[in-house]
């Protein structure tokens, strides 16, 4: 490839893996690590020569700075240190690369990126940054770089084939998985992968890899809510509405009309937005707690299942978390003190996903608590001197 040639493609790669890294969210997400970020430092490994890759993922990473910064989508310095970092990890990968293929060059991208996170992270954050242990998920978006990397090798029309297959499929499980479970949508771009790899390894005509982008867009065509819910959070940093002060404007007519939902609320920049007002019944399965930043939290058992995350399965136990900000808690809590483990509740208020801790869904702030069965017991007398069951 002469080198003007060479120019183009670097330059197209960091427009696309820029807006890939302006997805990035402040802690990785369970199966996807930081998603297409991983996946930009991938390919640039794979493909370019280390100065090269270097130059590529330090260019993405400049692309991503203002969608990550500007709308409020991460922290400042998330966003600057996915500068300073992402580039040096990924200039030793692509010398492994090219010395001992591309399985050791994955492992060792991998290994480092975690080790990198953990120690950022716990440096930064004590030990609440070891949800940062889930970077190391990344690396089960290697077979749809895998798929795109060798699709770059095929001749014709099978090529920009190959690669939109797996960039579609890549970009169908990521979002399938991005918060809230689709996993109709997961199953079926997994399907469509081992279609383009089969296609990769043994076929000769491209109406295998036809079929696999069929299936996957058949799959985002049938994610249904979850779906909708993880590209409303998932695609923040590319509304134009959240480039200006109406980003956190409450939508909804039924809830607490208000300029900024989040009002009182410690670092938004935390949070997406999935819906500014939502309601749900549930049952509180842990004692309340007063979080650092003064919040009233608790987890309910949600009847509307619809509103749990995968965060909220792997790491809440199945529940909801319910946030109540010190500025609205005389008047969400007034009335009744407080809630008790056993407790009916119906909970009023933002549903948002927290990117800071491990991704799961909360309603955070809560405007409004109802207890529709309660226990006898009233708070604080339902804990005090009580042990419960993490």
């Amino acid at each position: 490839m002469d080198p003007v040639e060479a120019r183009k493609w670097l330059l197209l790669f960091i427009i696309l893996g820029g807006l890939g890294t302006g997805l990035m969210v402040n802690a990785p997400a369970i199966f996807l690590g930081y998603g297409f970020a991983y996946l930009t430092m991938l390919l640039a490994a794979w493909i370019f020569k280390p100065r090269d890759a270097f130059i590529a993922v330090l260019g993405a990473t400049l692309v991503a700075l203002p969608f990550l910064i500007l709308p409020k989508s991460a922290f400042v310095e998330v966003a600057v240190l996915n500068v300073l970092v992402r580039p040096i990890v990924t200039y030793p990968a692509s010398l492994i690369r090219w010395r001992k293929g591309l399985i050791v060059s994955t492992l060792s991208l991998t290994a480092l990126e975690e080790l990198l996170a953990l120690t950022i992270a716990i440096l930064y954050y004590g030990d609440d940054g070891i949800h940062t242990g889930l970077a190391i998920f990344g690396i089960f978006l290697t077979p749809f770089a895998y798929v795109i990397y060798a699709s770059l090798e095929k001749e014709g029309i099978e090529r920009p084939m190959g690669v939109f297959g797996g960039l579609i499929a890549s970009f169908a499980f990521y979002f399938s998985l991005f918060a809230f479970p689709a996993m109709l949508t997961t199953i079926l771009s997994i399907m469509g992968l081992l279609l383009f790899l089969y296609w990769l390894s043994r076929a000769k005509s491209a109406a295998l890899a036809a079929v696999g982008i069929v299936i996957v867009v058949f799959g985002l065509l049938l994610g249904g809510s979850s779906l909708q819910a993880n590209f409303k959070t998932g695609l923040y940093p590319f509304e134009p509405k959240s480039w200006s002060d109406a980003r956190w404007m409450q939508e909804n007519s039924s809830c607490i009309q208000r300029p900024d939902v989040f009002e009182g609320t410690h670092t938004p920049s935390r949070l997406r937005i999935a819906s500014t007002c939502v309601e749900t019944v549930g049952v509180v399965r842990i004692p309340p707690f007063i979080a650092g930043d003064g919040d009233y939290c608790f987890d309910i058992l949600p009847e509307n299942k619809e509103l749990l995350g995968v965060g909220n399965y792997v790491l809440r136990k199945g529940g909801l978390h319910i946030e109540v900000v010190p500025a609205d808690q005389e008047r969400v809590l007034g009335k009744i003190g407080g809630v008790c483990p056993g407790d009916v509740v119906r909970v009023k208020g933002v549903w948002v996903v927290d990117t800071d801790h491990g991704m799961w869904a909360e309603i955070h702030p809560a405007e409004k608590i109802e207890i529709i069965k309660g226990s006898k017991e009233r708070w604080p007398d339902c804990v005090m001197g009580k042990t419960f069951e993490e």
